[in-house]
């Protein structure tokens, strides 16, 4: 029982000041549509991308970000880690990012 509280405990103090968000992406689809059998038709909704993001603030001057992004490839789900990075700010305008972080002609690709 201690263990499962002194878990509990860990687990909440982690997610202290963090924040998990997520966006996803789906499309209607029909496959089969030429058939004659009504059996055989595929309509529904399917998932077509999502992104997974968890930020977490560990101090004024640090901070982590994780985000993935799953992609549907036909019959199978691909996943990407897209941000993996630690920021550290220091007197002024600087930061030092540590890690994997995205590029700006991802964020412009993404949006359009």
């Amino acid at each position: 029982m201690k263990l499962i509280l002194t878990s509990i405990m860990i687990f909440s103090m982690m997610l202290a000041e963090s924040k998990i968000s997520g966006v996803s992406y789906f499309g209607y689809s029909i496959y089969n549509i030429d058939t004659e059998a009504e059996n055989d038709k595929f309509r529904g909704f399917e998932l077509d991308r999502v992104y997974f993001t968890y930020k977490k603030k560990i101090s004024d001057n640090t901070s982590f970000k994780f985000q993935a992004d799953m992609q549907n490839k036909g019959q199978a789900y691909y996943m990407f880690i897209k941000n993996a990075k630690f920021d550290i700010k220091f007197a002024g305008n600087s930061k030092l990012t540590i890690g994997m972080q995205g590029m700006n002609m991802f964020n412009i690709a993404e949006k359009t």
